[in-house]
């Protein structure tokens, strides 16, 4: 097997890793922020801890540390994903729409003829929920234990 096919193999599977990762998270942090934003208050509760500001398109309510650093964290680990999926992708077939000599937008056809960007976008989507409900909420308490509370 040449080089390039098994780059373009390694490659595909890191991409839909990546994009499996990105929709799983980007899905849980959609629905428990909504979630989490139907059940906070309007103004700081001191007591429960509800102090972190999170602005919903102008809406403001407060969350707890721990609901403000997860959502952050969901929300930059799945934006980083995406970025990293588009640029690892093999592409083939680049068209650039251009204005004035800036580059105002691009479409490709994925060069995937072995099918792994799918075989990594399954592997990537139980990797997600495994991160959110596993090993998000510990990284979360520890980061809090430290002090470290993060927002959007």
């Amino acid at each position: 097997m040449p080089q390039i096919t098994r780059d373009n193999m390694r490659r595909n599977l890191i991409a839909g890793f990546a994009g499996g990762y990105f929709t799983v998270e980007f899905v849980s942090f959609l629905g428990l922020t909504r979630y989490w934003i139907s059940i906070a208050p309007k103004s700081p509760v001191l007591p429960q801890g509800m102090v972190y500001a999170h602005n919903e398109h102008g809406s403001v309510s407060y969350f707890t540390a721990f609901q403000a650093t997860a959502s952050a964290l969901m929300f930059w680990s799945g934006m980083a994903a995406v970025l990293m999926c588009i640029g690892i992708a093999p592409k083939r077939d680049i068209t650039v729409t251009r204005w004035r000599g800036v580059g105002l937008g691009a479409g490709w056809k994925n060069d995937d003829p072995h099918g792994r960007m799918t075989k990594g976008a399954a592997f990537g989507a139980t990797f997600g929920l495994a991160a959110i409900f596993l090993l998000g909420p510990i990284l979360v308490r520890w980061l809090n234990s430290l002090g470290v509370v993060l927002t959007i």
